[in-house]
């Protein structure tokens, strides 16, 4: 299967940016899609950069499924506070290009 192909040949997996929906579905292990079911085949290193609307994600289920991540040796690349795609200000805006790579780098390379 494609998927499984997909997943073999990665060296790194990188959602950028990963919404709170793909946060839970690969903390509970869910493949509802062609990225979940990347994440679940890879041995690769798994990287997220979450950005979502702040009330998302600090909401405990939010917070649970990052933690259950890092438990799994996930790299999460937090987001920054600043003006968010819905309008609203505050935590959840994605974190800007130059640190993603700065910290994939430092964790990866």
């Amino acid at each position: 299967p494609g998927h499984i192909e997909l997943a073999d040949k990665i060296d790194i997996f990188l959602v950028v940016p990963a919404t709170a929906h793909q946060v839970g579905n690969y903390a509970n292990g869910l493949a509802p899609d062609l990225l979940g079911a990347i994440y679940l085949a890879t041995k690769a290193p798994v990287c997220i950069a979450p950005a979502m609307n702040g009330k998302m994600y600090e909401h405990e289920a939010v917070q649970k499924n990052l933690e259950v991540l890092k438990g799994r040796g996930v790299e999460i690349i937090e987001p920054v506070v600043g003006e968010l795609a819905c309008g609203y200000e505050g935590i959840g805006k994605l974190a800007s290009l130059e640190t993603i790579v700065n910290q994939m780098v430092a964790r990866f390379i």
